[in-house]
């Protein structure tokens, strides 16, 4: 059985398995095939997430963070992460809350001049160009949308 074959080599499965090929005989541990899903890099998500304002790929970016930096992706380890950030960016992080990756939280806190520091940090920094590239121009991306229905 496949499972038992994952657990005698150390790995625990939460679910059911199955052999793609039931009827292979003979399948050993070091035969098995795994499915890996590579992720887009970083700034084509952050293009997505930037010009279209994806909330789902906020909210996993935002979950993401946590779970690399800290282990596991709770609100909790995001929002630290990304406070960390605004602190190692000599943002003043007082008042600032962040419930949620997408910003569609009531909860959510943050001041004008948190927000103007923290693109002046971003557009000063390593990849300041490809940042500013990700940011929507008026007439494309959501905004193209938002115009549209304004002349409706």
């Amino acid at each position: 059985c496949s499972s038992d074959l994952l657990k005698e080599n150390g790995i625990t499965i939460g679910g059911k398995t199955r052999l793609i090929y039931p009827d292979e005989e003979g399948i050993t541990f070091s035969r098995m095939k795994y499915v890996e899903h590579t992720s887009p890099p970083l700034l084509k998500i952050l293009n997505e997430i930037n010009k279209e304002s994806d909330n789902f790929y906020s909210q996993q970016v935002f979950r993401s963070l946590g779970a690399r930096i800290k282990g596991k992706g709770t609100r909790a380890n995001s929002a630290s992460v990304i406070k960390e950030f605004l602190y190692t960016h000599a943002i003043d992080t007082e008042n600032f809350k962040i419930a949620d990756g997408s910003g569609l939280s009531e909860m959510n806190r943050c001041t004008p001049d948190q927000i103007v520091t923290l693109l002046g940090s971003m557009f000063h920094g390593e990849y300041g160009q490809e940042f500013m590239d990700s940011l929507p121009a008026g007439g494309e991306g959501t905004l193209e949308y938002q115009i549209g229905r304004a002349h409706v």
